[in-house]
C-alpha cells in the first residue's frame, strides 16, 4: 500500500468514518451511499465483506447505504496508521477508542496465536 493511498483514506475515514468500541472491541466503521468507494476502502483495509445498510430513509426512496466494519486489532492498526494525518477531534477519539479497548483486555484476546505480540506463544 502506498503513503498516497493511506492519506486517502484517513481522508475518507475524517469524513465518513466511525471510530467506536463495541462489546469491548474497537470498531472502524464507513457507511455512505457510494459504493465503489465503500468497496475500494474495504479492500485497503481488508474488511472482510461490504454490505448494503437499510435505515428508514432507504424506506422512503434514498440511496441505499454500504457498509464495511473492521473489529478488534485490525481496526487498532488501522486507527494507529491513519492517525497522524487525522484532525484533532478525531485523533482523540482513536486515542480514548484505544485506551478503553486496552482496558477491557479484550485486546489481549483478539492478538491471534503465534503473532508476535501475542503474550502465549
Amino acid at each position: 500500500m502506498t503513503s498516497r493511498e493511506i492519506a486517502w483514506l484517513a481522508g475518507l475515514l475524517e469524513g465518513e468514518g466511525c471510530f467506536s468500541l463495541t462489546k469491548g472491541s474497537v470498531t472502524v466503521q464507513v457507511t455512505m451511499t457510494d459504493r465503489d468507494i465503500v468497496e475500494r476502502s474495504a479492500w485497503l483495509v481488508g474488511a472482510p465483506s461490504v454490505g448494503t445498510h437499510a435505515t428508514s430513509h432507504t424506506k422512503r426512496g434514498h440511496q441505499v447505504c454500504y457498509r464495511w466494519t473492521l473489529c478488534g486489532s485490525s481496526a487498532a492498526a488501522w486507527m494507529m496508521t491513519i492517525y497522524p494525518f487525522m484532525g484533532e477531534r478525531r485523533r482523540a477519539t482513536i486515542r480514548a477508542r484505544l485506551a478503553r479497548w486496552k482496558q477491557t483486555g479484550f485486546y489481549r484476546r483478539e492478538i491471534t496465536c503465534g503473532h508476535p505480540d501475542a503474550e502465549h506463544n
